[in-house]
This record gives structure tokens, sequence and C-alpha cells, in this order.
């Protein structure tokens, strides 16, 4: 594909995969997965790419090969930034100059505008009257504070209707991880439930 940058994670993409999405017995085996996967740095902090991971390179139980490429691409991507000979950022005009050109607000706005995605419906909204039971699918369906990212700490909920009745539910014995129900009784006209899949 010609790409020559660094592949560098999601905020928290490793330590999600072993915290929330249950993934991976330990933050290090998490760690050398990213890694093997081609990922070169961790953001924001070492939760994955730690002390442990290096223990596995130093045991050989993790191919040194894998960490070898991960630095190679690394260090190549500050030599082309000039970080070796430069290793401070710029300041004041100077960085001005170097990163903010004229017309940049205007590629900004318009890559916007060019990346705005239509969602076509079908008749599927307002949801019929019909219907009276929907299933949420996924492991943090009910969960809507999750939409928000791991940093995020405003309020939290569930996922409900929009009248009183409505309500959100597990099926007895069901997997956590399963499917939920959004039982809708005596739904009016024209009446919305808030749902967003989560899988």
């Amino acid at each position: 594909m010609g790409f020559q940058g660094i592949v560098c994670s999601d905020y928290s993409g490793v330590s999600n995969a072993y915290v929330f999405d249950g993934l991976f017995d330990s933050p290090q085996e998490a760690g050398v997965a990213a890694m093997e996967a081609g990922l070169d740095m961790e953001w924001p902090s070492a939760f994955g790419y730690n002390d442990k991971l290096r223990e596995m390179f130093a045991e050989g139980s993790a191919d040194m090969s894998v960490l070898d490429w991960a630095v190679c691409r690394i260090l190549e991507a500050k030599f082309r930034m000039g970080l070796f000979e430069h290793p401070f950022a710029l300041e004041g005009e100077e960085l001005k100059s170097e990163f903010y050109q004229e017309g940049d607000y205007a590629l900004t706005l318009q890559s916007a505008r060019e990346s705005l995605v239509l969602l076509k419906n079908d008749g599927v909204l307002p949801l019929s009257n019909k219907v009276k039971k929907i299933a949420v699918i996924g492991g943090k369906a009910d969960n809507a504070r999750i939409l928000f990212g791991i940093g995020f700490r405003g309020g939290s909920g569930v996922f409900r209707g929009d009248a009183p009745g409505d309500r959100l539910h597990r099926p007895a014995g069901d997997d956590p991880r399963g499917i939920l129900f959004l039982d809708l009784p005596g739904r009016g006209h024209g009446r919305h439930v808030r749902i967003l899949p989560f899988l």
C-alpha cells in the first residue's frame, strides 16, 4: 500500500481489549497480540506494552523480530521528522508558519462535508404500532455511557423507549453478553425508540 508511517493505538485500545472485551488473559498478552498485528505504539500509556511484555521478549516467549520491526518503524519516522537533529518542538511564529497554511480551514470544512453519510430510511422509522419488542444485540447494549468512550464521566443509563412502561430487560438465564429485549407496551402513533447498536 506504500504506507511508511507508524501505527498507533486508539485511546486505550490495547487496555480495552483486555479490561472490557476480555479477549486476553493478561495485559502483556494483549500487548504482544497488538504488536504482532502491526501496532507500533500504544497510547496514551504503556498498559499492554509494559515491563512484563519486555520480559516476554527477553525470555524468548515473544518473537523479537516483531519488536525489532516496531522499533525500526518508529525510529525511521523520527528520522524523517528530523527529531534527532531537532528534538524540541517548534514554538510561536515558527510553529504557525510550519503547520498553519492559508486554506487549511476551507480544506477542513470541505473534508467534513464530504465525509458525511446519509442513511436511507426504507420506512423502518418511525416504528409501527404493531412492534411490541425489539432485540438489542451486544455486550454493551444496556450501557449508554459506553458510547462516549472510557474517559467520559457524564451521565449513565440504559436505552429505553420514550413512554412509561417501556423497559429494557435481559431474559432470565441469558448470557450476559447476549440479547436484551426492549418491551414497548401501549405505544402510540409515531413514537420513537432510542436504540444504538453495540457489537
